[in-house]
């Protein structure tokens, strides 16, 4: 018989580093010994958020009796807390985004799900012309094909008859919602190996408010599902090594990049998980996920070739007229402030392309440029003994590349929903960081804590996305400068009622052009 004071170190696999009178001693344990960490773990979950029943394991080792009742009452236990867990994290989404579903349509919502004939009845006709025609079809020059996307609109739409009545599309972009969070609980567990610790970083992601751009607008649908063919790709490339497992995977990753482009992402997280955890490459996978990129290229070439070239317009993205490495100094500056939302989302606004131009001599991108060097500094320097901290600063940086403007400039300057996926790396380390303190009494404390803040503030984020007025009149005091904004609710309130509204929405519009008057007339005209 032997005993062991256990610590378990995240994804540390079947090595713990432990700290037993100050010195510190490697232990090898067997797979049989990680199931019997599992019982007391899943014995230490309950549905609510009570103490726990542990500070440090202590596990006795007896014999291989023993050994074989564990693992029969791990099988017994486990699957079930797991599902309480499940329970608890949909009923802590739902209490975050109930709210929602009464909502309208604002901005994009309104447009896509409205006025675009496709969706409105199945039939060959619509169907071949989801597949052929761009996202944004009959307006050419989008540069987008995201076909997955609009099917399931056509769903909501035509199949389950929703129609025009928004109550559906935020019902189903709830239960996207709800379905990527038990994703993320399942990878938090592989990452934190405990059940609570999983449970926490699962419900901090639920909840953030930065991605109720992505949930409680409609037009999220394809953050939503690209971030779940991300996850789920991601979970099945680690657990699954059958040999239809490639096979899955294409289909995933597939549906993926033809739901957003930056599911593309996926081959570069599995090859983040093999140098982050000493995983064998499974090429056959690799190939799989590389040939869903080739097919997306191929189609959107066919379905994209022919059409203009897509020109943002300068007020979208004003990184598209500056020089290169003022584009990429203004973007680091932008991926700076995504950190601090992430930290302190309490300044929220649905228009970002305001971004001034950043010169060399801009704090911010400077203070932004010690903060990413920073975390990357400490995440290579710590790599040989803290692989999570290295999986989340990758897995940040890999997610948030695409919209980043540090690669490709985009569409857009900066946008909350962007953040959708790489919030998940957040949500992991900052509930990982908080275990790591001796008492994890004070880690439970500040993540109650942060799990109310938060979710006030998304309760309370919803309703600016009932319509186009209330969402101006909501992010305008955030965006004073956004010209869009000020557009958007002229146009609103000269709409509802123009007698009423008449002296504000010249007031208005007249603070939109005195936005856009200074701009040549080319960055200007299409507005």
């Amino acid at each position: 018989n032997s005993a062991a004071m256990v610590n378990e170190n995240a994804v540390a696999g079947p090595h713990f580093a432990d700290r037993a009178d100050g010195l510190r001693v490697r232990h090898a344990i067997p797979n049989s010994v990680l199931l019997a960490l599992q019982i007391v773990d899943g014995i230490g979950l309950g549905v609510g958020f009570g103490q726990e029943v542990f500070h440090r394991c202590s596990i006795i080792v007896c014999h291989n009796a023993f050994l074989a009742r564990s693992r029969s009452r791990s099988k017994a236990l486990i699957p079930g807390s797991k599902w309480r867990v499940r329970a608890v994290l949909l009923l802590i989404a739902l209490a975050t985004y109930g709210n929602s579903f009464g909502l309208g349509l604002a901005q994009d919502s309104k447009t896509i799900v409205t006025a675009d004939a496709r969706v409105q009845a199945v039939s060959a006709d619509n169907i071949k012309a989801i597949l052929a025609k761009n996202y944004w079809w009959p307006k050419a020059g989008d540069g987008l094909y995201r076909p997955v996307t609009t099917l399931s609109l056509l769903f909501n739409y035509a199949v389950l008859g929703n129609g025009p009545n928004p109550a559906g599309y935020h019902v189903v972009n709830f239960i996207l919602h709800a379905l990527n969070v038990w994703l993320v609980y399942e990878l938090a567990l592989l990452l934190l190996r405990r059940p609570r610790p999983a449970f926490f970083a699962a419900a901090l992601w639920a909840l953030h408010p930065i991605g109720t751009e992505a949930v409680t607008n409609i037009v999220g649908r394809a953050d939503l599902l690209a971030a779940m063919s991300v996850l789920g790709g991601l979970l099945l490339y680690i657990r699954n090594q059958s040999r239809w497992a490639p096979m899955a995977l294409f289909a995933i990753a597939t549906a993926g990049v033809f739901a957003k482009e930056n599911a593309a992402v996926l081959i570069g997280l599995m090859l983040l998980w093999d140098l982050s955890f000493g995983g064998k490459p499974r090429w056959q996978s690799y190939a799989a996920v590389a040939a869903s990129l080739v097919i997306l290229a191929v189609v959107r070439h066919a379905v994209l070739g022919a059409l203009p070239p897509a020109e943002p317009p300068y007020v979208d993205n004003p990184l598209f007229r500056a020089d290169f490495w003022t584009a990429r100094w203004t973007a680091i500056k932008g991926v700076g402030l995504d950190l601090w939302l992430l930290l302190c989302p309490a300044i929220l606004s649905c228009d970002r392309s305001q971004v001034t131009l950043s010169t060399w001599s801009d704090p911010w991108a400077w203070f932004s440029l010690l903060a990413i060097v920073a975390i990357l500094a400490v995440a290579l320097v710590r790599y040989r003994s803290d692989r999570l901290i290295f999986w989340a600063a990758g897995f940040f940086a890999i997610a948030i590349l695409p919209t980043s403007n540090l690669a490709i400039l985009i569409g857009a300057a900066m946008a909350e929903r962007f953040l959708y996926l790489p919030s998940v790396a957040f949500a992991v380390i900052v509930t990982a960081l908080l275990y790591r303190l001796k008492n994890e009494q004070y880690a439970k404390v500040v993540l109650i804590a942060l799990l109310a803040l938060y979710g006030l503030r998304t309760i309370a984020r919803n309703p600016a996305w009932n319509d186009n007025t209330s969402l101006a009149l909501a992010d305008l005091p955030n965006s004073p400068r956004s010209f869009r904004l000020h557009d958007m609710l002229a146009k609103e309130l000269y709409d509802s009622d123009t007698r009423a509204n008449i002296d504000r929405a010249i007031q208005e519009e007249q603070a939109a052009w005195n936005l856009l008057a200074p701009l040549p007339a080319r960055e200007s005209t299409s507005f």
